[in-house]
């Protein structure tokens, strides 16, 4: 049977024609569906990133993103001892992410080689976009200014279609295969964060039931994240000094126990570190002596220690302020305040912090 026979038969056929119709726009709208995810989210897919909830769980691994989820695959399988299942993934769906994630972590020390180039080609496509590019955000923004507008167009002109072909029995489903291309190229628009694309900018984030800020460069928006690079981020890391004796030493830090029972405490690196704390017990009663000093770049703190011979489980708590890329979702997150109106360079846009993490991190600092 040629082509033009079987058009005439299902044009001849309203039931028919409209069952194909419903088959073709529901693939469609399938296609659109798996297509679509989050852009702020997809600049994060296949790197190893840090999920922070709200309840205070931290959790670490490979970002996989898809159209309804979001897994992130350890680096090494989780065995529990109650019921001693393998887990190698943590995986969540698109309703928990925006009810129960707090930040998304993107740490510079955690990227690789492939890693570093994959982040600056995203940068590089956000900051210095070809005309194609330029383009469709043009283009993007403008349905969103207009996407009232284009709904009802749509509505209008399929709704015809439907009307003249299957009898208005098909212009449900052709409506929302255009209601949802508007959605796939269209995205949130705002222009007072259009501006401020690939400049500095400072958030606030509710957090701990209150509101802290932090500065990065805005890369990315949509309709419920905000993404940021570089944002000074402080941690608290613990260094459990009971477990070795003699020197102590790394690429960032080196400790020494005097003949006189004291630290030694030598900061090794360009950036500056906050000891915070000494911890520990003394004959089953535990301690904490705060020190709150801070120790530039090339200089040496002196603590004594009182009674070194009958101190237990020691450890220094310090803090350190790092550079890392963040995403918050817009749930708890606003920006606040705008930066310098000039635009970056690129190379301050890259901006890897290259220091290593070889610290334990006790927790995130407040």
């Amino acid at each position: 049977m040629a082509a033009k026979d079987i058009l005439t038969t299902l044009l001849d056929n309203v039931l028919a024609l409209t069952i194909v119709l419903i088959i073709l726009t529901s693939i469609i709208n399938a296609f659109i569906r798996y297509r679509s995810r989050d852009k702020c989210l997809k600049d994060f897919s296949g790197f190893f990133v840090t999920l922070l909830l709200k309840n205070g769980k931290a959790i670490r691994g490979k970002m996989k993103l898809l159209s309804s989820s979001m897994e992130l695959e350890y680096q090494q399988p989780e065995i529990q001892e109650q019921d001693g299942y393998c887990r190698n993934s943590y995986i969540m769906m698109n309703d928990e992410l925006e009810a129960d994630i707090q930040a998304i972590h993107r740490y510079h020390w955690d990227l690789t080689p492939k890693n570093k180039r994959l982040r600056e080609k995203s940068i590089k496509r956000s900051y210095k976009p070809n005309l194609f590019r330029r383009t469709g955000r043009t283009m993007r923004n403008a349905v969103n200014t207009l996407r009232d507008a284009f709904n009802k167009s749509i509505s209008l002109f399929f709704g015809q279609i439907g009307g003249k072909i299957a009898g208005g029995r098909a212009t449900q489903e052709l409506t929302s295969v255009g209601s949802s291309i508007v959605n796939v190229f269209g995205n949130t628009y705002e222009a007072v964060l259009e501006k401020y694309i690939g400049k500095k900018v400072i958030i606030e984030i509710v957090e701990n039931g209150g509101k802290r800020e932090y500065a990065g460069i805005l890369k990315e928006y949509t309709a419920r994240y905000l993404e940021l690079l570089n944002v000074h981020y402080d941690f608290l890391y613990e260094i459990e000094i009971a477990d070795f004796t003699g020197n102590y030493r790394n690429s960032q830090i080196s400790i020494e126990k005097t003949s006189d029972s004291k630290l030694e405490i030598k900061n090794l690196k360009s950036s500056q570190i906050s000891i915070i704390s000494l911890k520990g017990s003394v004959k089953g009663t535990t301690f904490e002596k705060k020190i709150g000093k801070t120790l530039p770049a090339g200089e040496t703190l002196l603590l004594p220690l009182d009674k070194a011979d009958e101190i237990k489980d020691l450890k220094l708590i310090l803090k350190q302020g790092r550079y890392i890329d963040m995403i918050a979702p817009r749930s708890l997150a606003r920006v606040r305040y705008g930066g310098k109106k000039e635009k970056l360079s690129f190379k301050e846009l890259i901006g890897i912090d290259d220091l290593s993490m070889p610290f334990k991190i006790k927790r995130m600092s407040n």
